[in-house]
């Protein structure tokens, strides 16, 4: 063999050798696609299946908020319904016991009980402040019920209409009227 020969030899050689690891990292390399491809499965149906599981876990949270909220809602909102519902007796009640008070009054004297944590009865015993306004209230009230108004006829009511009077009947007429006054 001549050099030439021995150099071709060698190549082919050298060619089929790599083509030989060729192969064998093809192989490999399919078997790592495979594996990695079936990985991937694995885990997507899983993550399916996780996922699948979530909406119906909050499927049921769901039911049970609805279940719950109505009797819960109900619960509060006859509670509220009942507390109302004694405050308004309370305060009817209080508004027979003095119906000197104002209306008005009436509920400011509640509010200022609610605020100090005590009975309205209480406030209206205990609170100088509220005693000295009541008072002055009251004394008010009797001055503008003691004036009188311009809706006051007269007491001695002519015989007949003033404008069919005589002049001597309404002189007659106005000096009764007069008198009456004195």
């Amino acid at each position: 063999m001549s050099e030439d020969e021995k150099k071709v030899d060698d190549n082919q050689t050298v060619d089929e050798d790599k083509t030989k690891e060729n192969e064998s990292d093809e192989q490999t390399d399919d078997k790592d696609l495979k594996s990695a491809i079936a990985q991937k499965e694995h885990f997507r149906v899983k993550a399916e299946k996780l996922e699948q599981e979530k909406q119906e876990l909050l499927a049921e949270v769901e039911k049970a908020k609805q279940k719950e909220a109505p009797n819960s809602q109900a619960e509060t909102d006859s509670t509220e319904d009942i507390s109302s519902i004694k405050d308004k007796i309370a305060r009817i009640e209080f508004s027979q016991k003095h119906p000197e008070i104002a209306p008005g009054d009436i509920e400011q004297i509640f509010q200022l009980a609610n605020m100090n944590s005590k009975k309205p009865d209480e406030i209206l015993e205990e609170n100088d402040m509220v005693k000295t306004y009541l008072k002055e209230k009251q004394k008010e009230s009797k001055i503008a019920n003691a004036t009188p108004d311009n809706r006051r006829g007269y007491s001695v009511e002519p015989e007949k209409p003033i404008s069919e009077m005589t002049r001597e009947e309404h002189k007659a007429w106005a000096e009764k009227v007069m008198g009456q006054a004195k």
